[in-house]
């Protein structure tokens, strides 16, 4: 009864020392790069300057290995044929519904579409921007999330003239020539309300970056008061300089006949 050998794996430096020679990723590279570089210069083939069997000697590598290695770059041209840092493309995992070109439609759309852009639901956003894509409203909140998008209150401003506004810089200048120096300031009092009341459809949700908190966009303008926000809850306090006072609270069933409490 006859047995068969069995198969003896040698390392590489034990078979170059029966003929067989093993060559480097770093060698196998040079071959590759070197048939490249020639072949789009144009040097490269019959009646050229070079051939293949000619880069072939010059690296010292076989003719059936040579091939090979050629053959295997051919057939995976996005691999790098280095060992570390390669640059291959990753194909694991299910592509991403909103890639970076769909994100920036999205932001061009947000920032172009004003204040009713910013205010569109999650799932509303992708439609609004041009996009056909059917994505849910927590894929739009976490891709936008990438870009600093975050949903907040909108802050309020009350409608003001152009007289009152340049009243109030007129006035500014003035103080400030009159008290130039920081500590000339320690010595006032301001006068600091807060109201707080309630609205007819409640507080409005912004879509907006942390940095633009009083961007004219993500600003809503301050209504009239309807009868319902009439009655309000108020409170005043003194503010400067190292000084602590406490909150005086307050109502009244208007505006115009407020009384502060000291």
């Amino acid at each position: 009864m006859h047995h068969r050998q069995p198969f003896l794996l040698l390392p590489p430096f034990f078979l170059a020392t029966i003929g067989f020679h093993y060559h480097s990723t770093p060698k196998k590279c040079r071959v590759q790069r070197t048939i490249d570089f020639l072949r789009s210069t144009g040097q490269l083939g019959q009646g050229k300057l070079f051939t293949k069997e000619q880069v072939f000697r010059f690296h010292r590598v076989g003719h059936t290995t040579s091939h090979q290695i050629l053959r295997n770059a051919n057939a995976n041209p996005s691999l790098d044929p280095r060992a570390f840092h390669s640059n291959y493309v990753d194909t694991r995992g299910r592509k991403k519904k909103l890639n970076r070109e769909a994100l920036i439609q999205i932001e061009r759309c947000i920032e172009q579409g004003g204040f009713d852009s910013r205010t569109l639901p999650w799932e509303a956003i992708p439609s609004a921007a041009g996009l056909d894509i059917d994505v849910s409203g927590r894929t739009v909140r976490r891709a936008l999330r990438e870009l600093n998008f975050r949903c907040c209150i909108a802050c309020e401003r009350q409608y003001r003239s152009q007289a009152s506004k340049d009243n109030q810089v007129e006035y500014s200048r003035a103080m400030l020539e009159q008290y130039p120096e920081p500590k000339d300031w320690y010595h006032v009092r301001f006068s600091d309300e807060c109201h707080f009341g309630w609205g007819p459809q409640g507080k409005i949700w912004v879509l907006r970056r942390p940095w633009e908190r009083y961007c004219p966009d993500c600003m809503v303008e301050k209504d009239a008061p309807v009868e319902k926000d009439l009655q309000r809850l108020h409170c005043w306090a003194a503010v400067g300089h190292d000084v602590t006072k406490s909150l005086n609270l307050w109502s009244a069933p208007g505006f115009g006949q407020a009384i502060l409490l000291f």
